[in-house]
């Protein structure tokens, strides 16, 4: 297969990052446009409530503590799978898809062109990070809440202390369904990288055919 590939784009993927770019680059699903504004409005209505329900509950501390923990639970899994899931794209890539995800270049919000390659590779980073912020968030809440005492408040009138747990604990529940919420981009690109390693494989069958009715 005969292609050219665009020597600034390779170059790109070459060019060194660093760790805190990636995690600033990672926090902008957090960052509100024309685009998205409706699906975060909808996670965060979501977020908004569930934290109402447990705020209002008589159990709240204990609820935040086991919803924590699930959350735990929840990223580490899927923190595996998008692993696994890395580690697959690099098992499946040949040389043909290779130079087909380096051929392949689109545009992104930045007007920045590159390849489906380095795409496909900072979304895997990028949701990795976020599950790894996600681990970090949870296991600090966690042992932080359960340092406080069932009975505790900081208003004398419990419906001012029900709206501020409310409205904190949907902050964390908004950012935890967010980066949840992001796994599909890695559910599309898994997709995406199946149907073009497919296609490499038809081609190369193809390929061999005819070359074996020339001889």
């Amino acid at each position: 297969m005969k292609a050219e590939i665009n020597i600034d784009v390779l170059l790109k993927i070459l060019k060194k990052q660093t760790s805190g770019k990636l995690i600033l680059e990672a926090l902008q699903v957090f960052k509100i446009s024309k685009k998205n504004w409706k699906q975060q409005l909808c996670l965060y209505s979501i977020s908004l409530l569930v934290s109402v329900i447990v705020g209002i509950s008589p159990r709240t501390v204990n609820v935040v503590v086991d919803s924590t923990q699930l959350v735990l639970d929840v990223i580490l899994a899927l923190f595996g799978i998008v692993f696994t899931g890395y580690a697959l794209f690099q098992a499946l890539i040949n040389d043909e898809l290779l130079i087909r995800l380096l051929c392949d270049t689109s545009k992104d919000a930045k007007k920045e062109e590159k390849s489906k390659l380095q795409e496909t590779n900072e979304t895997f980073v990028k949701c990795m990070l976020l599950n790894i912020l996600a681990i970090m968030v949870s296991l600090l809440l966690r042992i932080i809440i359960s340092c406080v005492p069932d009975d505790f408040l900081v208003f004398k009138e419990l419906m001012y202390n029900n709206i501020t747990a409310a409205f904190l604990i949907s902050i964390y529940y908004y950012f935890v369904i967010t980066i949840i919420w992001e796994v599909k981009s890695f559910v599309f690109n898994i997709f995406q990288l199946f149907n073009a390693y497919a296609g490499t494989r038809v081609l190369k069958m193809f390929e061999n055919n005819s070359n074996n009715m020339d001889e």
